[in-house]
C-alpha cells in the first residue's frame, strides 16, 4: 500500500494514492446540539481499486467523529443503484431505514441508512 495519503480535517477526510483522489467523505450536523449527523462519501473510480483501504479509513473517520461529537443518530443517503456504497455503509454498521425517491443529486432514488451509536455502545456494555 505504497504512497497512500490520508488527509483528515475536523469534519472531512480525503484519501489519495500517488496524488490521485480515491475518495472523500465528511460529516455535517444540521442542529447545534450535534444530536443528528449526516455523513457523506464520494468514491472516485480509482477508489474501487482500494476497497479495503477506503473502507478502513471511512470506519476510522466515522469512529472518531462519533467519539468527538456523540451524535444520537447518524444517517447516510445512498443512491439505490450504487451497490458498492450500500455495501460500505452496511459494513460500517448502518441499517436501511427507508427509501427516499428522487433524493439523489441527479434525481435518483436513494436509500436512507441509519445508525444509533449510543444504543450500540449501551448494548456492548451490557
Amino acid at each position: 500500500m505504497a504512497n497512500l495519503n490520508i488527509t483528515v480535517a475536523q469534519d472531512t477526510v480525503e484519501l489519495r494514492h500517488e496524488g490521485a483522489l480515491l475518495g472523500e467523505g465528511g460529516i455535517a450536523f444540521p442542529y447545534p446540539s450535534f444530536s443528528l449527523a449526516e455523513v457523506w462519501v464520494r468514491l472516485e473510480p480509482t477508489g474501487h481499486e482500494w476497497p479495503t483501504s477506503v473502507g478502513r479509513q471511512a470506519k476510522r473517520a466515522l469512529e472518531k467523529w462519533v467519539e468527538t461529537y456523540h451524535p444520537q443518530r447518524v444517517q447516510a443517503h445512498i443512491v439505490a443503484k450504487n451497490e458498492p456504497a450500500r455495501r460500505l455503509v452496511e459494513w460500517l454498521g448502518f441499517t436501511c431505514e427507508c427509501e427516499t425517491p428522487l433524493f439523489g443529486p441527479d434525481g435518483e432514488d436513494c436509500i436512507q441508512y441509519v445508525m444509533f451509536p449510543q444504543k450500540e455502545k449501551d448494548k456492548s456494555n451490557g
